[in-house]
């Protein structure tokens, strides 16, 4: 995965494992993009942080996926 190092997204992983991100940030949100690559990391994956110009569409973050076949 790459992430923008730059950006922030205030938002939570719910339960039931999606992403709500939060328009008016409060004491429980915190930045989605971190606990993403948290996720990532855990799971065996690989994060690598970027400048936004790097990522493909200027975006937060970008991800390769791959499923064993």
């Amino acid at each position: 995965m790459l992430m923008d190092i730059d950006k922030t997204l205030p938002g939570r992983i719910g339960k039931d494992g999606a992403v709500v991100f939060a328009e008016q940030p409060t004491a429980t949100d915190y930045d989605s993009v971190d606990e993403i690559a948290t996720l990532v990391i855990t799971t065996g994956g690989r994060v690598i942080g970027v400048r936004k110009a790097e990522i493909p569409r200027a975006a937060a973050l970008a991800a390769i996926l791959r499923y064993p076949v």
